[in-house]
């Protein structure tokens, strides 16, 4: 179990099973695990199998806007939620307040520049802005880096390393198709786009099989189920589990120490 966070007691989460065809594995990463919000409580699993939380966590307030990422570099995601036009997160036992972006944008974090710290951005529309400011040492101040247009308003947004070289960039999924990029330009696609689950999923990035090549591939939550690729391409899904249930926020929790 993580070093980073104490097990605070077990707690079962209802998992509804919806049909889908049969696939082709279970992966069991070793430093990943599935996460998900409910009200204003963090539910973490630390393997990527059905299962029940191994710890549960309760952080910010109801309607936050939930955010996992590793704030000072020390290997471990990291607990902050995003309120207004704030963002509040957890570092050890303090919370930093750091404000940013306008009410009403779509929080983001990630690792940027790729210096091992993971900072804040939003999406406002097409629009993005990403801070490179490491929060901690500039004690919650943060001014946007990287500021571009990627593509279109009504998209679902997230980030994720695609390629494994330690850096987050943008995607976007419009319908059941992901747009994935390997840089900060904007402009269109630079990898090749694919279908993958249902209308209405909620895209997840993860090493789901914890391979050695460390990129980031394309997972979906549907009412408590989890269906993931081993591959940024479409077709069927190499594998799926059941965590959390209809109504939960989907996020990754990652170890890297």
């Amino acid at each position: 179990m993580p070093k980073r966070l104490v097990p605070l007691f077990l707690a079962a989460l209802t998992a509804v099973l919806l049909p889908q065809p049969a696939t082709a594995q279970e992966a069991i990463p070793g430093v990943y695990g599935p996460v998900v919000r409910r009200g204003i409580t963090f539910y973490l699993r630390y393997a990527m199998t059905t299962g029940v939380a191994e710890d549960q966590i309760p952080f910010g307030d109801p309607g936050d806007r939930p955010l996992l990422c590793d704030w000072d570099g020390s290997g471990f995601r990291q607990l902050g939620v995003h309120r207004g036009s704030t963002f509040y997160l957890e570092v050890g036992v303090d919370v930093l307040t750091v404000p940013y972006g306008n009410v009403g944008d779509q929080p983001l974090c990630g690792d940027w520049d790729g210096d091992g710290v993971e900072t804040i951005g939003v999406r406002r529309g097409n629009q993005w802005f990403l801070s490179d400011d490491d929060i901690i040492n500039t004690g919650g101040a943060a001014a946007a880096d990287h500021t571009f247009f990627y593509g279109d308003a009504g998209d679902q947004g997230f980030v994720g390393d695609f390629d494994g070289d330690g850096m987050a960039t943008p995607g976007v999924r419009r319908g059941i198709t992901f747009y994935l990029s390997n840089n900060l330009n904007g402009g269109n696609a630079s990898l090749p786009s694919f279908p993958y689950g249902d209308p209405g999923d909620i895209p997840v990035f993860a090493d789901w099989d914890g391979g050695s090549s460390l990129s980031e591939t394309a997972g979906v939550f549907r009412n408590g189920q989890w269906f993931y690729k081993i591959s940024n391409t479409g077709g069927i899904g190499d594998g799926q589990f059941l965590y959390g249930s209809p109504g939960d926020v989907p996020l990754v929790y990652r170890e890297d120490a």
